[in-house]
């Protein structure tokens, strides 16, 4: 998928397609199956999380974000198309809440 090669070249090592990385973010503590992200990428900027989300909304590629990976409702389960899993692990600091920012990204 050329949209994997785009993301693995602005990551670089913030990006994996490692089956085991895969693994850990496409399944959680729930009794709810679902399927493995395409990919995690690990995003520590603004800009890094903008990119992405620009990237995957131009071809339709649905995102779910992932903190610690303690769901217990299968929020972090692909059921149906696999996507890109965001992990904001490296992101610690909220730096401005705007509505108006979300509202047109």
């Amino acid at each position: 998928m050329p949209i994997l090669n785009k993301l693995e070249e602005i990551f670089c090592s913030k990006f994996s397609k490692n089956l085991t990385t895969l693994s850990q973010h496409g399944s959680v503590e729930t009794y709810h199956q679902g399927v493995n992200p395409l990919a995690v990428v690990y995003p520590t900027t603004v800009e890094d999380v903008e990119n992405t989300c620009k990237l995957c909304s131009k071809e339709n590629i649905p995102i779910v974000g992932f903190g610690a990976g303690s769901s217990l409702e299968g929020q972090l389960v692909y059921y149906q198309d696999p996507g890109i899993c965001m992990n904001f692990s490296k992101m610690n600091k909220i730096i401005e809440v705007s509505i108006i920012r979300y509202k047109y990204l």
